[in-house]
């Protein structure tokens, strides 16, 4: 399945203002309608599209809420990888939900309204973060994807820990 996009004629309909794309063919992000029939094929459970698409509502929404600075928006690899890795599941409507739930808590527990206020969140959409963390431990870590519950679950208890660090006054 390709994610590939043409060149876009006018900006996409992000919450606050049109994001950037890192995408070398297009301006802006891709936009959620578009992205999502990209992904949504007539097999898919209507329900399992439905919990997708609200799930992407969500989730470019609490971007915009949690990190308004964030400059590129690129979010066709975190929905082309949840929808992958969720199919393979026994309940994949209930997982999926369940990842987006994940997900937008990470970001309000990462963004501008929490004491760890970070400014952007390109790190977590593109993989950086991720590819630190296995690059630690790659025998145990290499098959983890940058969105498998697995590493949420990481960046969860990593972000309790700054929250600790921060009410410490930590010099660090």
């Amino acid at each position: 399945m390709s994610l590939s996009a043409t060149p876009q004629q006018k900006p996409d309909a992000l919450p606050l203002a049109p994001r950037r794309s890192l995408a070398p063919q297009r301006y802006n992000a891709t936009p959620l309608d578009q992205l999502c029939s990209q992904l949504i094929d007539d097999a898919t459970d209507s329900t399992l599209a439905q919990v997708f698409a609200q799930g992407m509502i969500r989730t470019t929404e609490a971007v915009a809420a949690h990190f308004p600075d964030n400059i590129f928006a690129d979010v066709d690899f975190l929905a082309a990888a949840l929808l992958t890795q969720t199919r393979r599941q026994a309940d994949p409507t209930r997982q999926l939900a369940a990842h987006f739930d994940q997900i937008t808590g990470l970001i309000q527990l990462y963004g501008c309204h929490s004491a760890i206020c970070f400014r952007y969140m390109h790190d977590f959409l593109y993989g950086f973060d991720w590819a630190r963390w296995v690059r630690k431990d790659p025998q145990a870590r290499g098959t983890v994807g940058p969105f498998d519950p697995v590493f949420l679950d990481y960046l969860h208890q990593r972000g309790g820990e700054l929250l600790a660090l921060i009410a410490r006054d930590d010099p660090k």
